[in-house]
């Protein structure tokens, strides 16, 4: 496979995977952090985006564990970017599964904004909250909410500040970074879901802005204070 940036599905995000198959059954397989948790019987909503390049057009998606798969699709791609979607259902609890993408014919397919998501969220929001740690939260009445927290608004130098408008709109377009503890922040929980989520539990939203100065702790951009 190969990381290109021609024709992206949005300038925000300018690289995506190109899987070149010679021989069907090598797959592109993610493991998450540390391992996928998924429940017995319990629905999860799978996004992908798929373009078809050389030959190549339809793709297998499957939650695995080692050798057994607890659920799997079939989707299509097109001669430009197309958005696919599913529901997978668990067949088994597992604490440690993989996502792996398999295309189903030889030749060349883009893939990008690979998305599994559960269904059972807090309040059942789209692209919502962990339900036991947002309840948590909520038991306890905060009066206010303060996000998305200073380092993170200040970042890694100038040029890695939290810009509050790449976290809203469609999850593709949101412009995705690195941050002062060096990983990836996909923005999937952004500004949108910060107020959504303080208006769900009654609390004062308290947004965090940069003020231009880099965090203490930056190694770039001159140690901030």
């Amino acid at each position: 496979w190969d990381i290109e940036t021609v024709n992206p599905i949005h300038p925000n995000n300018k690289h995506y995977a190109v899987l070149n198959t010679t021989n069907v059954g090598a797959a592109l397989v993610n493991d998450g952090h540390d391992g996928i948790v998924v429940r017995k019987g319990e629905k999860y909503n799978l996004t992908i985006f798929l373009k078809k390049l050389d030959g190549a057009g339809k793709v297998q998606v499957s939650i695995v564990n080692g050798s057994d798969v607890l659920a799997e699709t079939t989707l299509s791609g097109a001669l430009d970017w197309k958005q696919c979607k599913a529901v997978l259902t668990a067949k088994a609890d597992c604490d440690n599964a993989r996502l792996a993408i398999t295309p189903q014919q030889a030749g060349r397919i883009a893939v990008d904004f690979v998305s599994l998501f559960p269904q059972k969220t807090f309040k059942n929001r789209q692209n919502g909250l962990r339900p036991d740690l947002a309840q948590l939260l909520a038991d306890m009445h905060p009066k206010f909410i303060r996000f998305p927290g200073g380092c993170v608004s200040h970042g890694q130098g100038l040029e890695n500040m939290y810009r509050w408008i790449y976290t809203v709109g469609p999850l593709w377009e949101r412009k995705q970074i690195s941050n002062i503890w060096n990983y990836h922040q996909s923005m999937g929980l952004g500004f949108y879901e910060y107020f959504q989520f303080c208006e769900d539990i009654g609390a004062e939203p308290l947004p965090v802005l940069p003020a231009g100065v880099p965090c203490q702790n930056s190694s770039r951009g001159g140690h901030g204070q």
